[in-house]
């Protein structure tokens, strides 16, 4: 007994000394980056790492970058892209080996996007694994409520726990200020807001953009980081100009099927009641030429909370001809829609469909051209259907 206890000892004792070591080695990392953006919120956050990643690039700045979002990727200096194979669930300790892989380079900033949704978790990942200069919360709206919930404050307290130790944290919504003045004032952190000038920026900066339809939230908090840096300048704008979107980016596809025009609007990634709300009140400004609308839901099983939210958000929506709800809970879906909409919206449940399915059952209940909103979830049949769209547009509405 004595020899095993004297055996489980020296195992623990390699271990701490084996964990010391690497600590060592990954803050010593740390220390040769000099600028370390951390990028937190509900939404927006890979759109925002791209952005600010290829604004770098522009200045001559190596930096490396890291997005979770709707495929996650690692982004190299040059602006070649790495998709992440996970063989198991996600893992915070995946940022450990980003900062490894940003000292092989030797960069001179990161830019990764959080990953963790527990409170602990975000503290960890920031104070632990990447301890940044700049921390930028994109905004605070109701998702992941089971998590970071029951009320929208708690999100915002929870989103707090990435405040930064001695660095500057950029807030982008500034009705949770308070819970942000205290968390940075413990921290002795800098709070910064967007400026008007970011907002004026931003706006020049949107309509320029020509790939697909970036946020002016998203290009604003992007700006102020940019400025707070010290680039603000042409560089950077032509680097913001030239971002490659996520897959879950905002963007209008427009496709001739059968002697209609189909207007795909992708807001798939945009899940949250306020950010899905926007998606299609925008849809609806950029596709003006049609008489029919065609909401199309991919729902999750396992994420009856969102399946609830947004029922509860399209009872409120005036404009909606026919629903098409995907996947597993739509019972859920339906059981939150209210009696005028039900009588007066035409749903339809496809629990196993295909794209092609999908533009198929479109087309046998329109005559003429209409606008499709995607909104719910984007994996699975979600980026099933903007491939379809993809594939066969004629081109792209951005503007």
């Amino acid at each position: 007994m004595q020899l095993i206890l004297a055996a489980l000892l020296l195992i623990i004792f390699i271990l701490v000394i084996l964990g010391s070591i690497e600590n060592w080695n990954h803050n010593s990392r740390l220390n040769h980056i000099p600028i370390r953006i951390h990028i937190n919120g509900t939404r927006g956050k890979s759109s925002v790492t791209r952005l600010i990643a290829s604004a770098f690039r522009a200045n001559g700045i190596t930096v490396l970058a890291k997005t979770t979002g709707t495929l996650p990727r690692i982004i190299l200096p040059n602006g070649n892209e790495i998709s992440i194979i996970r063989k198991s669930r996600p893992n915070i300790i995946e940022q450990r080996d980003i900062v490894k892989l940003a000292a092989k380079y030797n960069a001179d900033a990161i830019v990764i996007e959080c990953m963790a949704l527990q409170p602990h978790l975000q503290w960890i990942s920031e104070s632990k694994l990447i301890k940044a200069t700049h921390t930028l919360i994109t905004n605070i709206r109701e998702d992941h409520m089971e998590i970071m919930g029951p009320g929208i404050n708690d999100v915002a307290k929870c989103l707090a726990s990435s405040t930064p130790f001695n660095g500057i944290c950029i807030l982008g919504d500034n009705q949770f200020k308070t819970i942000f003045q205290k968390s940075t004032s413990d921290r002795s952190t800098e709070l910064l807001y967007i400026e008007e000038k970011d907002i004026t920026v931003a706006t020049q900066l949107q309509r320029k953009i020509s790939k697909y339809i970036e946020h002016i939230d998203n290009l604003a908090i992007t700006w102020c980081l940019l400025r707070v840096l010290g680039f603000e300048n042409k560089k950077s704008e032509l680097g913001i100009l030239q971002t490659e979107p996520d897959p879950g980016a905002f963007k209008v596809f427009e496709i001739e099927y059968f002697g209609r025009k189909l207007f795909l609007a992708n807001g798939f990634a945009s899940n949250d009641p306020t950010s899905t709300r926007r998606i299609f009140e925008l849809s609806k400004e950029i596709v003006q030429s049609v008489k029919k609308i065609i909401l199309i839901v991919n729902l999750r099983e396992d994420r009856s909370d969102r399946s609830k939210q947004l029922a509860q958000e399209v009872n409120n929506w005036q404009d909606v001809d026919s629903i098409f709800l995907l996947g597993l809970g739509s019972n859920l879906f339906i059981r939150e829609c209210s009696k005028e909409l039900l009588e007066k919206v035409e749903i339809s449940i496809f629990e196993d469909p295909t794209a092609s399915l999908i533009a198929e059952s479109i087309l046998s209940e329109i005559q003429e051209d209409c606008l499709i909103v995607g909104i719910g979830n984007i994996a699975g049949i979600g980026l099933e259907i903007i491939d379809f769209f993809k594939n066969r547009q004629q081109g792209n509405l951005t503007n």
